[in-house]
């Protein structure tokens, strides 16, 4: 039996397409997912860039205070 025969067999036609469309599928979905991780890590850079520049916005306002304006004046000593 040869190949041409056997894709005349309705089960083995259907067979094919199901193979077919999910191995599409899993390609969307893998390339997707591909796509979105490549988003999250540059939006998770990006955060992390912010968050640094403002640390070091913050060590320079605090390291231009004058040291009286670092005590808290509600602590009790």
């Amino acid at each position: 039996m040869n190949i041409l025969a056997m894709l005349g067999l309705a089960w083995v036609r259907w067979a094919v397409v199901a193979v077919v469309s999910g191995g599409l599928v899993a390609s969307f979905a893998y390339s997707n997912q591909r796509k979105g991780a490549e988003k999250l890590r540059a939006k998770i850079e990006r955060a992390a860039d912010a968050n640094a520049k403002k640390a070091d916005a913050a060590r320079k306002h605090v390291g231009q205070l004058p040291a009286d304006g670092l005590r808290d004046s509600y602590a009790r000593d």
